[in-house]
C-alpha cells in the first residue's frame, strides 16, 4: 500500500509540471511564430519605408530611356530555361508572349544556382537596368526583349 501512495503522490507531482511545460512550449512557438511574422513584414515594408519603387518590367520598359544604367527593384515572374531567359509581369504575360511585359535576365556566375531555383516563381530581384543588352559585344541566346536586368542579388 506505500508503493501505491508514492506512485499516486508522483503522479499528482508530475501532472501540473508536464502541463506547465505544454504550457511553456505553446508560448514559445507562439511568440518565434510572431517574430518571423514581423520580421516578414518589415522586410516587406522596407521598400516603401526606404522610399524605394519597385518596379514592373512594362514599367521599366515604358521609361527604358531614362532609366538606363540605373539601379532598381524589381517584380517579376522568372523563367529560366534554354533559350528563354526572362523577367515578365506576370505569369500570364508569360503566356502571352507581349515584349512589352517582358526584360531579359543576365547575372552573375554566384547567384546562378538561386537563379535557376527561381524558375517560373515570382520573385523581387534588385539589380541595374539595360536599355539594349546587345549594345556590348557578346553573343546573347534567349533574351525576350533588348531591354534586361543585370542582376545584382534576389531579394526574396
Amino acid at each position: 500500500m506505500s508503493i501505491n501512495r508514492s506512485v499516486k503522490k508522483a503522479a499528482l507531482f508530475c501532472r501540473p509540471v508536464t502541463s506547465n511545460l505544454r504550457l511553456h512550449m505553446k508560448v514559445q512557438v507562439l511568440l518565434i511564430a510572431l517574430v518571423l511574422v514581423a520580421g516578414c513584414a518589415a522586410q516587406e515594408h522596407s521598400a516603401i519605408q526606404t522610399g524605394i519603387k519597385v518596379w514592373s518590367s512594362s514599367e521599366l520598359n515604358a521609361r527604358k530611356g531614362e532609366l538606363d544604367g540605373t539601379e532598381i527593384v524589381l517584380d517579376a515572374y522568372l523563367i529560366h530555361e534554354p533559350e528563354n531567359y526572362a523577367l515578365w509581369d506576370s505569369e500570364q504575360a508569360s503566356r502571352s508572349g507581349d515584349p512589352h511585359s517582358c526584360i531579359s535576365l543576365i547575372y552573375p556566375k554566384h547567384i546562378g544556382e538561386s537563379v535557376r531555383r527561381s524558375n517560373r516563381k515570382q520573385v523581387r530581384l534588385r539589380g541595374t537596368f539595360v536599355r539594349d543588352m546587345t549594345a556590348q559585344d557578346g553573343v546573347y541566346l534567349g533574351l525576350c526583349n533588348y531591354t534586361g536586368l543585370r542582376v545584382a542579388e534576389i531579394v526574396r
